[in-house]
């Protein structure tokens, strides 16, 4: 058997009928590089042809599964991959049996993570039940590119009332029912501030953050009242302009739920706290049940695209209580000047030899998560000899993601007027760890910094000068006003 006859029979025969050939064993013994190279080489491109046809998935799922008769339920059809871009949405299967259908609409989502762009596409259907009885919801079918995908079967109960049985035992609803015509805001349309902790430590931050919840179109909101935020330090984190969504499920009702304000709140003392109530305006619209658009497609609409009564309605956020408990005095060290958090401190000295009346600088920094406006001003002991100025601060505070974090940094001028040999001592920075209930101590380096004479050469500068009025002939150094960054 030659090689072109053996690789035509290759495919219709098993493993085990393979390995067992003796003119497979002769052939491999042979040519075994050359076969075994290509037989890895099919076994690559078979997996990654495996691997190209589950690169477009199918998926199917209802907001419930138990429902009475006239009652409204949502079919989402899904479908993602990499193929999923140029791939159609799959038309739902025939239910008229026991459901009439009364709309739909469609959404898309991509996203690129380590550079992989990954693309999903819904296909949002309602129907209104109507017969009593057990159905089932058949396969959704997509054929693509020569290709077959489908979904599995969905089941799904009618009762002729109520709603089967208790919410705990359903699947998590996907899209919410539309409200019913003209529907009332109440219970529909409400603002909610989350703490993320009851209980800190003085200084230590409490994030909360204020979402509206709605089940109706809300076309633009402004901020009518901000809380009253006495005994405490706030810092706002940024949010994007248009608010982040997603789909919460409460007492069985879905509802589309914005982020509209996130705050870092750091108080000040110990004790029992309230956070007073935000206030909301929203410009709401109450419409008919419509057809062919989905509710959740976007958290703002077009008023072109909008029909219904329109009202303005003010929601108010509830107090937030908050329990603040002191910092420990048992341990507390005697240059605790009361930071809380995660900390580094460091310092750096640019040169460690210069000839008399040279400048020199000394960086003392910061780094962490907590209050970094209150963090205290180092305590440097420069030596005799040693003229210094105010320090140069500046600060740089990270509002993003769910922690408050940034650096403070002091740069301080010095000029040894003699030389000789001179120590700058080692300061430190204590604060307290609230995740280990414990303080912490960080200390410097001791900086040696030796001086040379030189004679005729440096030009004595007046003392008294502010760091604004140094300008130190021959060296082109000149220190000019700068505000720190808040």
């Amino acid at each position: 058997m030659n090689k072109m006859s053996f690789w035509k029979n290759l495919g219709n025969r098993d493993g085990a009928q393979l390995r067992c050939d003796p003119k497979f064993r002769s052939l491999r013994s042979s040519t075994s590089r050359w076969i075994y190279a290509s037989l890895v080489m099919g076994i690559l491109l078979m997996s990654a042809h495996v691997c190209a046809a589950q690169s477009l998935i199918v998926k199917a799922y209802v907001d419930q599964n138990f429902v009475s008769i006239g009652q409204q339920f949502v079919l989402t059809i899904e479908i993602s991959g990499a193929d999923a871009q140029s791939a159609p949405v799959p038309d739902p299967p025939d239910i008229s049996v026991f459901a009439d259908f009364s709309g739909n609409s469609s959404s898309s989502n991509m996203q690129i993570i380590n550079g992989r762009m990954s693309v999903s596409k819904r296909s949002i259907n309602y129907y209104l039940a109507r017969m009593e009885g057990k159905h089932q919801i058949p396969a959704v079918v997509l054929n693509f590119k020569g290709k077959s995908y489908h979904s599995e079967p969905i089941t799904i109960e009618v009762s002729k009332g109520g709603t089967g049985p208790s919410a705990q035992g359903r699947q998590p609803s996907q899209r919410p029912s539309q409200l019913e015509p003209e529907g009332e805001l109440e219970g529909n349309l409400y603002l909610v501030g989350e703490p993320d902790r009851k209980t800190v430590y003085q200084n230590e931050p409490v994030i909360v953050t204020y979402k509206i919840y709605t089940r109706v179109d809300v076309s633009s909101y402004s901020l009518s009242k901000m809380p009253d935020l006495i005994g405490f330090w706030s810092e706002e984190f940024e949010l994007p302009q248009q608010p982040s969504t997603h789909e919460e499920n409460v007492d069985g009702k879905r509802f589309l739920v914005a982020e509209v304000k996130k705050l870092a709140l750091f108080p000040t003392d110990a004790g029992e706290k309230v956070i007073e109530p935000m206030e909301v305006d929203c410009d709401v619209r109450l419409r008919q049940r419509r057809r062919g658009r989905d509710l959740f497609d976007s958290f703002f609409f077009d008023d072109r695209d909008i029909f219904g009564k329109r009202v303005r309605a003010r929601i108010a956020s509830e107090p937030i209580e908050i329990t603040v408990v002191p910092v420990p005095l048992e341990g507390r060290p005697s240059d605790f000047s009361g930071a809380v958090g995660s900390f580094k401190y460091d310092a750096s000295l640019d040169k460690n030899a210069v000839s008399a009346n040279e400048a020199i600088t000394l960086t003392l920094t910061y780094k962490g998560q907590g209050n970094i406006k209150i963090l205290p001003e180092p305590k440097i002991s420069f030596p005799a000899g040693f003229e210094t100025y105010e320090p140069k601060v500046s600060q740089t505070i990270n509002r993003k993601g769910n922690t408050i974090s940034g650096k403070k940094v002091y740069e301080y001028v010095a000029i040894p007027r003699f030389a000789g040999t001179h120590r700058i001592r080692p300061t430190s920075f204590s604060y307290f760890d609230p995740t280990s209930s414990e303080f912490k101590t960080i200390r410097t380096p001791e900086f040696v910094v030796t001086v040379s004479a030189v004679s005729g050469t440096g030009a004595p500068i007046a003392s008294g000068l502010s760091r604004q009025e140094i300008k130190l002939i021959g060296r082109d150094i000149r220190f000019i006003k700068e505000d720190s960054v808040d």
